[in-house]
């Protein structure tokens, strides 16, 4: 049963704090903690030589996730690479965590594991909007940290 707006919150947080780890240009997401195993599957074949060619090449989609395609400099690699890492599974939950942090596995099951965020932007500067939810151009809104000091509370 959630309380009425203004007295106070409906369920007691159990979270002291919060650790918000953003690294802009930072480690790969595919070499740390969401493994993509169709790259080592598929390591030295070209894209047309994959069953995901249509999605990668087709110039309709590309069209509506590029602002402008023309003015793109991106380095196109004729072959993929395979990851440079291995994966293990740790704890209860299975949580895939990269070789590179083999630590880390002791604690899988405290940890929390946002795989599902996305973007049409091309570019790095879409992490930003991950703070704010806005781009930096739309004026100073409160970051994600803020709504986290909110929602836990002040001692």
């Amino acid at each position: 049963q959630a309380s009425a707006p203004g007295s106070g919150r409906h369920l007691a947080p159990r979270a002291k704090s919060v650790i918000w780890i953003f690294l802009i240009g930072g480690l790969s997401h595919l070499e740390s903690f969401d493994p993509k195993p169709a790259l080592n599957k598929y390591a030295g074949k070209t894209i047309e030589d994959t069953p995901f060619a249509d999605a990668v090449l087709n110039k309709d989609k590309i069209n509506k996730v590029l602002l402008d395609p023309s003015k793109q400099k991106r380095k196109i690699y004729k072959s993929l690479m395979p990851l440079q890492t291995g994966f293990k599974k740790y704890g209860e939950s299975g949580l895939e965590i990269s070789d590179w942090f083999p630590h880390m596995g002791s604690c899988a099951d405290d940890l929390t594991l946002v795989r599902s965020m996305w973007t049409i932007d091309n570019n790095h500067g879409a992490q930003l909007t991950y703070h704010t939810g806005r781009k930096i151009t739309e004026g100073a809104f409160p970051t994600v940290c803020s709504w986290i000091s909110y929602g836990l509370g002040t001692a």
